[in-house]
């Protein structure tokens, strides 16, 4: 309640002054804060700058998961936007967030780049923070990508720019799971004891034990004990895994089922991941309804994930191309007004300086017919005298 007064008498502030970066601040609180969109987007329909505008209808879409849309503003914005070194690099950031929430991740990776390159424009107190997002986020595309070599050095390559035993906690833990994908598994155990030494919260807690417990196993078959201390700390994001990996190590049947109970919110390659398992359960047990029934569940959630995922990049490779030649033709646009504009202020000098000219021309004049009237006053004076 109290942000919203605080919103409210930032508008009534606006309302006498018309301040975009007030508009922005205020739509960014509504988004980020209290999820009123409607709101937010009133604010962002009084901004009178296009490149800021576009760039805010760009995170009023990520919001609301549309990375696709979001592209779009994005790149509408940058026509508007290239002698503004800050912007510029925001808005390529967060080009970088929705490739990689579309799955294109070698757009997002060098999209993560350029803003590298970008990130020595902005103020100096921001950078270390910013480079932190940076490399925190191209170990992520990294890990997705499969490029696992390339994500652990990103992840420590952060560190090298906040040294918090909270990014610490987050790093390590990233890094014991990317080297558990390239069975580097006494690596990984080292990350995983890393993290529990920084005696972090429940959620990093949980997914520290898992991690230890994993690697402890596939080294000697051992961490039997760590995967249910992970169980007992109720971490629902980290429950899932945990119950899919112990109950496919001690094949028991409850665990797997358990897992199966948080398929309504989970994305697709875990849901057939799981599938996989309890198929392979119950084919080794001969118990071939089931085995049936996991088996085309298993098929069923793996060509709807590919299916979608090769749907979301055909539409969003379009979307974005289409919002390209938007942005070239927006720029070819802005470039003939500009030389209209500059034509049109060149005229007006020229017809201001004409005028000119003849004012103090006709000035002149005058003025010289005034002195020849002084001259002959003078010289009838003189002969007056005479």
């Amino acid at each position: 309640m109290r942000e919203m007064l605080i919103v409210l008498a930032i508008l009534s502030v606006n309302q006498l002054f018309g301040n975009n970066e007030v508009l922005r601040d205020s739509a960014y609180v509504l988004i980020d804060r209290h999820k009123d969109f409607s709101a937010a987007k009133e604010l962002i329909d009084q901004v009178t700058d296009p490149g800021l505008q576009n760039a805010m209808m760009g995170y009023w879409h990520f919001s609301q998961n549309q990375p696709g849309t979001a592209l779009g503003y994005y790149e509408l914005s940058l026509a508007f936007i290239q002698d503004n070194p800050l912007r510029l690099y925001s808005v390529t950031r967060e080009q970088g967030r929705c490739y990689y929430e579309i799955f294109l991740f070698e757009e997002s990776r060098q999209k993560y780049y350029e803003a590298l390159e970008l990130i020595n424009n902005i103020p100096y107190k921001r950078q270390a923070s910013e480079r932190y997002k940076l490399y925190w986020n191209l170990g992520l595309v990294n890990k997705k990508w499969n490029k696992l070599g390339d994500a652990a050095a990103s992840f420590l390559k952060a560190l090298d720019y906040s040294s918090s035993d909270f990014h610490k906690i987050e790093v390590y833990n990233q890094i014991s799971i990317v080297l558990q994908y390239d069975s580097s598994f006494k690596e990984s155990r080292k990350y995983a004891e890393l993290v529990l030494d920084l005696n972090p919260n429940n959620y990093y807690r949980a997914a520290a034990l898992h991690n230890l417990g994993f690697a402890k196993n596939k080294i000697d078959g051992t961490g039997i004990e760590e995967f249910h201390a992970s169980l007992s700390l109720k971490e629902g994001s980290h429950r899932f895994v945990t119950l899919m990996d112990l109950g496919e190590i001690e094949q028991n049947e409850s665990l797997l089922l358990e897992a199966e109970s948080f398929m309504p919110n989970l994305p697709e390659p875990k849901q057939y991941n799981l599938y996989d398992i309890l198929y392979e359960f119950y084919y080794e047990k001969e118990i071939f309804k089931n085995t049936g029934k996991y088996h085309r569940l298993y098929v069923d959630a793996h060509d709807a994930y590919t299916a979608y995922t090769k749907d979301q990049m055909i539409k969003y490779r379009q979307t974005v191309a289409k919002n390209i030649v938007a942005n070239v033709q927006k720029q070819k646009e802005i470039q003939i007004l500009e030389a209209r504009n500059k034509k049109k202020l060149w005229s007006a000098i020229g017809i201001s300086v004409a005028a000119l000219l003849i004012v103090t021309l006709w000035i002149a004049l005058k003025n010289r017919g005034r002195i020849k009237e002084v001259q002959q006053i003078d010289s009838d004076l003189e002969e007056i005298k005479i």
